[in-house]
């Protein structure tokens, strides 16, 4: 890799930016080198991209993340939260004396006083 020019320069740093589990490791990149001399191929990004689809089953990847971590809910509060407030029912009687509201309660029978 120290005899690259500047364009293999960017096509390898595209390559690796581009293929995530690729693992940069000696082993690896020379099963990369060999399959780009076996098959006469130029040392560009479609070259880099093939023998890694190619090779992929037999180079050292990063393994995919299949484990979940737990998240642990969040803490209970230490009181209740307020209660929201809610709007009188608009059919039901409201009385005011002097501008503030009275309560109201239904009349009373005077049959049985």
């Amino acid at each position: 890799m120290d005899e690259m020019d500047e364009q293999q320069t960017k096509a390898w740093d595209f390559f690796l930016a581009t293929h995530l589990r690729y693992e940069d490791s000696p082993l690896n990149w020379s099963a990369m080198f060999e399959f780009l001399k076996e098959h006469a191929l130029d040392f560009d990004r479609d070259s880099l991209h093939l023998a890694y689809s190619t090779l992929c089953d037999t180079l050292e990847l990063i393994p995919l993340v299949t484990e979940t971590v737990p998240v642990e809910p969040p803490p209970a509060p230490a009181q209740p939260p307020a209660p929201i407030p809610t709007a009188p029912d608009p059919r039901a009687p409201q009385m005011f004396r002097n501008g503030r509201a009275i309560p109201y309660t239904p009349a009373r029978s005077l049959v049985n006083v």
